[in-house]
């Protein structure tokens, strides 16, 4: 099934308009979508390559072995979502809320984060490699095995972290 189908599937489910709850895997997207609820959503080994989301809610979802190129993700809710080995490369986050997400096996490259937070989010062996981050804050934030190689940040307020420790 096209994925675009799927996920308005989902999103009519979470309504209660019909449709069903939906488990992406193995397929490929370039499409753009705004204004979906997409929580509980299962996403695995799906590309993702020039897709759009706007103002989705993306929330207690997982991710897991997916990878997004050039990407472009605005005033999403990606609060407790489950990320797991997952490549992004060439995307932009902007006004998005990651609240006790979680995020495992990662990679970032040359992506733009502006606007986002990650209170009580928990990052374990990943990697920000030449991004760009601006006004990006958390409380409570904790981290293992995070790199940030080549990566620029301005006005991070971090409190109560606890990162490489």
């Amino acid at each position: 099934m096209d994925s675009t189908l799927t996920l308005a599937g989902h999103h009519a489910w979470r309504l209660g308009q019909g449709g069903t709850p939906a488990c992406l895997s193995g397929g490929c997207d370039s499409g753009s979508y705004a204004g979906l609820d997409l929580d509980l959503i299962q996403i695995t080994a799906t590309v993702f390559s020039g897709s759009s989301f706007s103002a989705v809610t993306f929330r207690q979802a997982s991710w897991t072995g997916c990878t997004f190129q050039s990407c472009r993700f605005s005033a999403c809710d990606f609060d407790k979502l489950a990320v797991a080995n997952c490549v992004f490369t060439g995307c932009s986050f902007s006004q998005s809320s990651f609240s006790d997400s979680r995020f495992s096996g990662c990679r970032f490259w040359q992506c733009s984060w502006d606007g986002l937070n990650f209170d009580a989010a928990h990052w374990r062996d990943v990697a920000l490699l030449d991004c760009s981050c601006t006004r990006i804050t958390g409380e409570r934030v904790r981290g293992e095995e995070v790199e940030f190689t080549g990566s620029h940040f301005e006005q991070l307020e971090f409190n109560n972290a606890r990162i490489n420790e």
